[in-house]
């Protein structure tokens, strides 16, 4: 008898275990993607400000030329692009679960000292990728390294250090330094 009961303990903790592990499990399959989703809203948030901030560099620096300020940029999470051709800086975060804006609609975010931050949130397939960028069209000239090109820098573990340089108002030369 005392036999069953030993083994009826065992049993019992083992079929409580997997219970407990079950439901564990499911709570982290209905958490995760929320989770995903308030993390990758900060870090749209953080992009917004970094964007403004590097509007205030921009304002700072075309009242002369040969003002040149440094600005460095985090990217932990998606892409961030120089777009000269198009006198853009834009930041791309691709397949996330997050519905930032109305989709396929570019909303405006606010006008800055110089642009404006606009949004654009396209859905692909169940995720979505989410941009926004800065048109300074019409307000200043970019380039970089001294060419009208777009450059697009990838998530990395260090921050980016760029230079922005007035080389001739209204003519901004960004550079990366290493």
């Amino acid at each position: 008898m005392l036999r069953q009961k030993k083994g009826q303990v065992w049993i019992e903790t083992v079929v409580y275990t997997l219970i407990g592990l079950t439901v564990i499990g499911l709570l982290l399959a209905f958490a995760k993607p929320k989770i995903e989703e308030v993390r990758d809203k900060a870090i749209l948030d953080q992009t917004k400000e970094a964007l403004t901030s590097i509007d205030k560099t921009l304002s700072d620096i075309i009242i002369a030329p040969g003002n040149t300020r440094i600005v460095w940029i985090d990217l932990k999470k998606g892409d961030i692009s120089i777009d000269a051709e198009n006198d853009r800086i834009e930041f791309l975060l691709k397949e996330t679960r997050l519905k930032y804006s109305e989709p396929n609609k570019n909303v405006s975010y606010g006008k800055l000292n110089l642009g404006e931050v606009m949004i654009l949130t396209e859905p692909k397939n169940d995720l979505n990728n989410v941009k926004i960028w800065v048109d300074y069209s019409g307000m200043i000239n970019l380039s970089y390294n001294h060419e009208e090109k777009r450059q697009t820098f990838q998530q990395a573990s260090t921050p980016y250090k760029f230079s922005f340089k007035n080389e001739k108002t209204p003519n901004v030369d960004i550079s990366l330094i290493s």
